[in-house]
């Protein structure tokens, strides 16, 4: 037996296994910072708990962390890492990479951050 399901309705589904896997109001962040201790855009942590103590789950790295001119990451930026390979492996057994298009709208509205790429370790 076939079934069909559309587009819609898969990522309503992509999004239903993210909003249960992670609670946005658990997700803290905390920008890098640099040599002399002052927050910078260059690069954000996402994480549970607290900082430091917590579980790192993300990390968003913007163009202006590449500090190499031809450093090929600088147009793949903003990148994001997600650092937990077990919903990155979930993810993909079940959606392959169609996650990865709702999983960008999914942080744009919870962090208003755009994403062009995304990676994990």
């Amino acid at each position: 037996m076939r079934f069909v399901i559309s587009e819609n309705r898969l990522n309503d589904i992509i999004l239903n296994f993210i909003n249960n896997y992670y609670d946005v109001d658990e997700i803290h962040s905390s920008p890098f910072h640099d040599e002399d201790g002052n927050p910078t855009n260059k690069a954000i942590e996402y994480y549970l708990g607290d900082w430091g103590d917590g579980e790192e789950i993300f990390r968003l790295y913007n163009e202006s962390y590449w500090i190499n001119p031809g450093d090929f990451r600088k147009e793949l930026s903003p990148i994001l890492m997600i650092e937990n390979e077990n919903f990155v492996s979930h993810l993909n057994s079940m959606f392959q990479d169609k996650w990865k298009p709702v999983f960008k709208e999914w942080f744009k509205e919870n962090f208003g951050e755009e994403i062009r790429t995304i990676d994990f370790y």
